[in-house]
């Protein structure tokens, strides 16, 4: 079983999305975090994508103790 302290979704350069485990963000409707948190995954849902959404993102995860960082980058490309 996994188990981070932190997951934080962001987008290169603007606000963080995410802290901790509360997986809503009361100031988007469009975001939220998807996926089995038991299994460790954590996911970034976008809907209703938009050409302003396009950017590098990163989750960052500060594991349980005795676990090094974790850091996954995606690029989204949004085409018009």
């Amino acid at each position: 079983m996994f188990s981070p302290k932190n997951v934080i979704f962001l987008l290169i350069g603007f606000i963080c999305f995410f802290a901790g485990y509360d997986r809503t963000i009361p100031w988007s409707s469009r975001l939220a975090m998807t996926g089995k948190e038991l299994d460790g995954c954590f996911n970034l849902q976008i809907d209703n994508v938009k050409l302003s959404d396009s950017g590098e993102y990163q989750c960052q995860v500060t594991p349980a103790k005795n676990h090094p960082p974790l850091r996954a980058v995606a690029t989204l490309n949004v085409l018009g």
